[in-house]
């Protein structure tokens, strides 16, 4: 083998980050039920026994994907010097930047349960908002009112209705309602989450 020529190893993790990728917009596109794996390899340019190999079955491969997706979301980051309301504001664009990946994982609440344990294992080693919050709260920066865990959530699911069907903006002037809502959920975040005076 010469200098710079890709190993076996780095061939494997090439092959497997394809399948993976075709296997996200693939699920994203019909979820569990609806996805096929041959539609997959054929995405990937990669076959099904290779698919198998690497993945096992197809719920599996579901899991992975899914997990992918979460730990995707979960990148997102959370601390700043622009506090909640700034990560309000990040997860907001992320959604709307990644409506495939939203997708993905309105399907897997709807199918199945069984990637939240990767997912977890994923997310085990990402910073938790949860963690991010309840610092805040205790530098008096984030009404202490509040749960973190709630808080979060809140957040999430603020920033994620508005890119859900029906209320996701068509073209032309998506932008511009975009940035409308961007800040209307960057400042009822902000009011919620003002401390006491």
């Amino acid at each position: 083998m010469t200098e710079g020529e890709p190993t076996d190893l780095d061939r494997a993790s090439r092959t497997r980050a394809r399948i993976l990728q075709a296997a996200r917009a693939e699920f994203a596109a019909a979820g569990f039920g609806g996805g096929r794996v041959e539609r997959i390899a054929a995405r990937a340019g990669s076959n099904k026994e290779r698919i198998y190999a690497y993945f096992g079955d197809k719920r599996s491969l579901f899991a992975a994907a899914v997990a992918s997706a979460v730990e995707e979301l979960g990148g997102v980051a959370v601390a700043g010097p622009d506090g909640l309301g700034g990560w309000a504001e990040r997860l907001f664009d992320f959604m709307a930047a990644h409506p495939d990946t939203l997708r993905l994982l309105r399907w897997a609440h709807l199918e199945s349960d069984a990637p939240a344990e990767e997912a977890d294992e994923r997310l085990a080693e990402l910073p938790r908002p949860e963690d991010a919050v309840a610092r805040w709260q205790q530098q008096g920066l984030v009404s202490a009112r509040w749960d973190p865990h709630d808080l979060v959530v809140l957040v999430l699911g603020l920033c994620e209705v508005f890119h859900t069907p029906p209320y996701r903006p068509g073209e032309p002037g998506a932008a511009a309602v975009d940035a409308r809502r961007r800040a209307l959920v960057r400042h009822a975040v902000s009011l919620l989450a003002e401390p006491a005076r």
